[in-house]
């Protein structure tokens, strides 16, 4: 009986080594990704230069109108800091207070201004160093700015912008700050929207839009360069190509920072409708996908392309397009996609089958030794 036990002991132990030595292994979870909308914290930020009698920051409309405490987060608002010249030289501090649900390593993005009376300026999440110096002199407007992976602890947080001056090309007063988004997502999560910045399409010019961002919950509203439309907002990041433009293969290209180097599963949201065309798709280098059809009736639709291995860094992904489905009457073979996802795949453990081998001798040793010992005390 004693036999009996200490081997289902065994078995048992073997089973904990088998199935959870490997490392990684865990269930699947939703990718976070959290949006700030920092107009909202007007009230609760902080800035070291301003005075109970003045305001040195408040909310702004892109159009620069004021609005103050008014705020709801909208596209075309930021959280404005009024840093002048004079100012910037003593290293002042603008102070957000936030709350971070789940302790872990984010992908942090901010959302900010660029423009001619704009400062330099390091930036701490949580304590941790986000960066040390980010320029937001320049014309850019909006703009997305992805500063990579952060460990980041749970709870009560702050977002700090130290003033560090100014471009030597700013002559205007001030250097001052716009922020409106902070987005914190699970690395290897990119929600495409928010790259339109960055997306290239070959068969764009300067002075058209071949590439935006689209609202599917709006009457298919194209957002151009306003590009805030959230994941519960159904967006994708949409790129228009005429179906004559089709046989020349023209490309969609996006940078994006993958993790780590290693194999990923990869999995896409893409659109599937009645004027989309057919597509391959490279990432690094490593092709995805040699035709994916996007012609039918799916809408957005998420698509498993396989497992790769994939390098670390900046890596682009190259959608072209390679035809059109032959069903397709429409005048446009467009590409939507709202998402990428790269799930790391765990390695293999190489002293798994050392631990379990181990495991058997010491488990049938053990249940030896205690059948003697029974035997022993009848005896």
């Amino acid at each position: 009986m004693l036999f009996q036990k200490a081997l289902a002991l065994t078995v048992s132990a073997l089973v904990c080594l088998t199935v959870f030595a490997p490392l990684g292994i865990s269930a699947a979870s939703e990718p976070v990704h959290t949006v700030y909308r920092l107009p909202e914290y007007a009230e609760k930020a902080k800035a070291s230069n301003a005075t109970a009698e003045d305001a040195k920051k408040f909310v702004q409309g892109v159009d620069w109108g004021h609005v103050f405490g008014d705020s709801d987060g909208g596209v075309n608002e930021q959280l404005f800091w009024v840093v002048s010249k004079e100012d910037a030289e003593k290293r002042p501090t603008f102070t957000v207070p936030l709350k971070l649900g789940k302790a872990g390593t984010y992908n942090v993005k901010l959302k900010m201004f660029v423009g001619g009376d704009f400062g330099k300026f390091s930036i701490t999440l949580g304590g941790k160093t986000v960066t040390d110096s980010v320029d937001c002199f320049g014309d850019g407007g909006l703009t997305f700015f992805d500063f990579g992976n952060i460990k980041l602890p749970a709870g009560d947080t702050e977002l700090v912008f130290t003033c560090i001056g100014c471009n030597p090309g700013n002559t205007a007063a001030g250097c001052n700050l716009g922020i409106s988004r902070l987005i914190l997502s699970t690395p290897g999560y990119y929600y495409m929207p928010e790259h339109i910045g960055t997306a290239k399409a070959s068969n764009a010019t300067d002075n058209d839009a071949r590439r935006f961002v689209q609202d599917m919950d709006r009457d298919w509203k194209a957002l151009f360069n306003a590009h805030d439309v959230l994941p519960e907002d159904n967006g994708q990041l949409f790129w228009s190509i005429p179906t004559a433009e089709a046989g020349s293969a023209p490309t969609l290209t996006v940078p994006l920072n993958v993790p780590s180097a290693g194999k990923y599963s990869v999995k896409i949201k893409a659109f599937i409708g009645g004027d989309f065309g057919i597509f391959s798709l490279t990432l690094g280098g490593v092709t995805l996908k040699d035709s994916l059809d996007c012609f039918g009736e799916g809408g957005v639709t998420e698509i498993d392309l396989g497992e790769h291995e994939l390098k670390a860094g900046k890596q682009e992904l190259v959608v072209k397009c390679v035809g059109k489905n032959s069903a397709l009457a429409a005048d446009y073979c467009n590409f939507g996609i709202t998402s990428l996802t790269l799930t790391a795949k765990p390695a293999p453990n190489p002293g798994t089958s050392d631990a379990v081998t181990a495991a058997v001798i010491l488990g049938i040793a053990a249940a030896a030794g205690i059948a003697l010992i029974s035997e022993k005390h009848r005896s």
